[in-house]
């Protein structure tokens, strides 16, 4: 019995090893033009620290500070520098795997983008989003909610603080799901900012092995 779970629990470390070690190369084989400041020699540099287990960042060529923060199976999410995150995520398909790339920068709301790729880093020109409807090309009514005891004059005079348009996007750690909600695009009072949190909708999609399903 004792050896049975042995030998369970080495393949499960050898799978979980793999995995990671396909998000690894993906990470290093990612194209300098993604992220200009981060070449392959310090992308290198950064997943060889976080193998050690040092939670050490790498000096990028801006001068600034890039830490991996993140590594699974499918998952990856890196502290760029204090204003910019990327994470990434494996998608199952039927015939093969899609990866989805969100990057985040505050200024100093978080503004998101999105783009798919195979794992070699061939753009996926195609909507992955179900019905062909890009959710950072809707208007920003698409992700605020009127409350019933706010009248609609109050309610478009509050809608004129998500102009222009931020909308920040977040992949946990585990599950094929994104979550998106518009930002303030600029600083306010704390008590307006009371208000404008009341209109925002937190949107979930779901990874169904073909498209995102808003859910």
């Amino acid at each position: 019995m004792r050896r049975s779970f042995i030998i369970v629990f080495i393949t499960f470390l050898l799978l979980h090893s793999a995995g990671a070690q396909q998000m690894r190369e993906v990470w290093l084989s990612m194209p300098d033009s993604l992220v200009g400041y981060l070449n392959k020699s310090k992308r290198i540099e950064a997943m060889d620290y976080r193998d050690m287990g040092l939670k050490l960042d790498v000096r990028n060529l801006l001068n600034g500070s890039t830490l991996v923060d993140t590594l699974t199976a499918d998952f990856i999410s890196v502290s760029l520098n204090k204003s910019a995150r990327l994470q990434m995520k494996l998608l199952p398909r039927e015939a093969d795997t899609l990866l989805c790339v969100v990057k985040t920068i505050w200024g100093p709301s978080a503004d998101s983008s999105i783009g798919f790729y195979t794992p070699q880093w061939v753009p996926v020109a195609a909507s992955m989003f179900a019905e062909g409807h890009h959710p950072l090309e809707q208007a920003v009514d698409s992700f605020l909610l009127r409350p019933d005891s706010m009248s609609i004059e109050r309610f478009e005079e509050l809608k004129l603080q998500f102009e222009p348009r931020l909308v920040s996007i977040e992949m946990p750690v585990s599950g094929n799901e994104l979550w998106m909600q518009v930002e303030q695009a600029l600083p306010v009072p704390s008590s307006l900012s009371s208000a404008l949190n009341q209109l925002i909708k937190r949107r979930k999609f779901k990874w169904n092995g073909e498209k995102f399903i808003e859910c």
